[in-house]
């Protein structure tokens, strides 16, 4: 569905919009002493239940509402930490957001548009699509999966960051 794309893009450029009258910060980067069970836990708690909820929105007969908010506020709250990085690192910004956020470009978007999407359809069809042979369960296990390797991915790959104001 296009208007999943269109509200993921949207989303993400008035989060990015919306930092511009952010006054310029500028922070520090520390690496910390994490146990890296805390920082699964983190991502994936962080991540996890805006699938869950998206997934069982759909389940609800007007649950496209809530889902389509769903999906914006994910798009836009990535666009805030877009819009924030980049200004108050310049145009090294960019390289740090790609750097922290590539697994969200290509596993969390992704999975958003793929829940989404099965969540607005279940939405929109109903009971009709529930008797069918689909499983819509399926779509929360894909989910779980995806969100298990992302948070593994960011315990291996990265240390915990944490951001300190100068």
């Amino acid at each position: 569905m296009v208007s999943i794309i269109l509200t993921i893009i949207v989303g993400f450029i008035i989060g990015v919009i919306s930092t511009s009258q952010l006054r310029r910060e500028n922070y520090q980067l520390s690496y910390q002493d994490i146990p890296y069970l805390q920082v699964f836990l983190n991502s994936f708690s962080l991540n996890y239940w805006y699938f869950f909820l998206l997934w069982l929105v759909g389940i609800i007969p007007l649950g496209f509402i809530i889902a389509y908010f769903i999906i914006y506020f994910k798009s836009f709250m990535e666009g805030v930490t877009f819009g924030i990085i980049v200004k108050s690192s310049g145009l090294f910004g960019v390289a740090t957001f790609i750097k922290f956020g590539f697994l969200e470009l290509f596993l969390i978007f992704p999975l958003l548009y793929y829940v989404g999407y099965q969540s607005l359809k279940l939405s929109f069809r109903g009971k009709d699509m529930l008797n069918s042979k689909s499983n819509y369960f399926k779509v929360i296990i894909v989910a779980t999966i995806f969100i298990v390797i992302y948070a593994l991915l960011i315990c291996i790959k990265f240390n915990f960051v944490e951001a300190k104001y100068e």
